[in-house]
């Protein structure tokens, strides 16, 4: 614990991992250099800050990598979201997951590729997900989940069958996608859920309808 915290607070806090207050200047001014250089700096000097943020603490690298995401070069772009997998938090978790409506399909599928890698342990706060972003976002989730195929989504995507909102994007209704995830998950209980929605609802599109019943590998 930095020595400049009195004893009876350095007692407290043992242990614990504290920033010292004569370090909040220091840190700040490191990320402010390197926003400076992803705006200033030439391509290379882009990639070059933004690998600074390996030594940044997470908030500080989420604020360096928000702005690098937004570069005019797709190359540090693409850098942003590789150190966007690797911090590994709920933050950038969902940081990842907003960046599904990308319009670079090489961004897309760069994003699509990490989130598949992280496989279950993602799937909670995808599903968590699902109750707050927009229709278009839904749908490319609930198409992740589907891929990834792991059991715990069946609940909550069985709920999504009574959503008949259309994603303009996709050109697909939400309920339609799930009908297909749920399929491709291929547990009784998701089968299940999609049959007793093909025989409720005559609005099924005949691409739910036509998928296999058959569980596919699990993605991990």
């Amino acid at each position: 614990l930095p020595s400049c915290f009195p004893v009876t607070i350095q007692a407290q806090l043992k242990g614990k991992s504290i920033l010292c207050p004569c370090d909040w200047d220091e840190s700040y001014d490191e990320v402010q250099g390197i926003l400076h250089q992803l705006k200033h700096g030439q391509v290379s000097e882009r990639i070059h800050a933004l690998a600074r943020v390996t030594s940044l603490a997470s908030d500080d690298g989420l604020i360096v990598v928000n702005h690098a995401l937004l570069d005019s070069s797709r190359v540090v772009r693409l850098q942003a979201i590789q150190h966007l997998a690797n911090m590994n938090s709920r933050q950038a978790n969902k940081l990842m997951m907003d960046l599904l409506l990308s319009d670079d399909p090489n961004i897309l599928e760069k994003v699509q590729a990490h989130l598949l890698t992280k496989g279950t342990q993602l799937v909670p706060q995808l599903v968590e997900y699902l109750d707050t972003c927009s229709h278009d976002s839904r749908v490319a989730v609930i198409e992740l989940l589907g891929r990834i195929g792991d059991p715990f989504a069946v609940g909550k995507l069985s709920t999504m069958l009574s959503d008949q909102a259309t994603a303009p994007r996709y050109n697909k209704r939400v309920c339609d996608a799930s009908a297909e995830a749920l399929q491709k998950i291929g547990t009784k209980e998701a089968l299940n859920a999609v049959n007793w929605w093909k025989a409720h609802h005559h609005g099924a599109s005949s691409q739910a309808t036509s998928l296999p019943q058959t569980k596919p590998p699990v993605l991990s």
